[in-house]
């Protein structure tokens, strides 16, 4: 790959304020998808260059962008002034769950829970986390992830958010009671099937609950709610496990 070009392509990119806080390595990776498909583009080409730029930003959108609905600074508004409901509105994840974090709370006290995974985090430890237990949360952005240790200080949580690439995974993450997987599976591309059996084989956590939407963006009800891939990857692997649904998800818990 042309040096030039990578250089060039990463901080056009970056000027979209939704790409900012991207780590350089996940935007070098979608540039060197997207030129893999247009070997041929010219450096001095202007149209080209626009056209790599614009597909660039949309690939990094569909993979980390897709559920933001607030800037940085909204957000920071909405910690300071601990507005923590109009924080989580935000992001449509934790939007949607608004009805629903009471109920997961009080499942996850009934399992007694004193640490937690939480993988491809969003904003779900604003809701989640409390004084009575430890909370580690990884996700890519590294605006929600500085946002989350602000908060873990501020509330006296024994908490800590790390930016983190779920597709790299190696063996590399803390042991944990339970470890949460929500409605990341479907967007992180790749082989989804491999790398939920390297999580449930390489983590050590007692419980893993997975989630899925049942519905698209737009609001439309999937035909299929179930991820049978999932489901036979249990049943191979001899994972016990159970479902339940919430709103506009359905939630694997997975026994390790």
């Amino acid at each position: 790959m042309d040096t030039t070009l990578k250089t060039h392509l990463l901080q056009e990119v970056k000027k979209k304020k939704e790409c900012a806080t991207l780590p350089d390595t996940l935007i070098e990776e979608s540039i060197a998808q997207v030129l893999k498909r247009y070997p041929s583009v010219k450096s001095d080409n202007v149209y080209q260059l626009k056209v790599l730029i614009k597909e660039i930003r949309a690939n990094l959108h569909r993979s980390t962008g897709m559920f933001q609905k607030g800037s940085t600074e909204k957000k920071r508004k909405h910690l300071k002034s601990t507005d923590i409901e109009s924080l989580l509105k935000t992001h449509l994840s934790t939007a949607e769950r608004l009805k629903t974090y009471s109920t997961l709370k009080e499942k996850i006290k009934s399992w007694k829970i004193r640490s937690i995974i939480d993988l491809g985090c969003g904003l779900n430890p604003l809701a989640l986390a409390s004084q009575d237990t430890s909370y580690r949360a990884y996700d890519i952005r590294k605006d929600e992830v500085d946002l989350l240790n602000d908060f873990f200080k501020r509330e006296g949580i024994s908490g800590k958010a790390e930016v983190y690439d779920i597709r790299k995974f190696n063996n590399d993450l803390p042991e944990a009671d339970l470890c949460l997987i929500w409605k990341v599976l479907d967007i992180i591309g790749g082989d989804s099937h491999h790398l939920t059996k390297r999580l449930l084989q390489g983590m050590t956590c007692n419980l893993f609950l997975i989630s899925f939407p049942t519905q698209t963006l737009s609001g439309k009800r999937m035909h299929h709610k179930r991820r049978i891939w999932l489901e036979r990857l249990l049943k191979e692997e001899k994972y016990s496990y159970e479902t339940f649904e919430l709103a506009n998800e359905i939630f694997y818990l997975v026994n390790n």
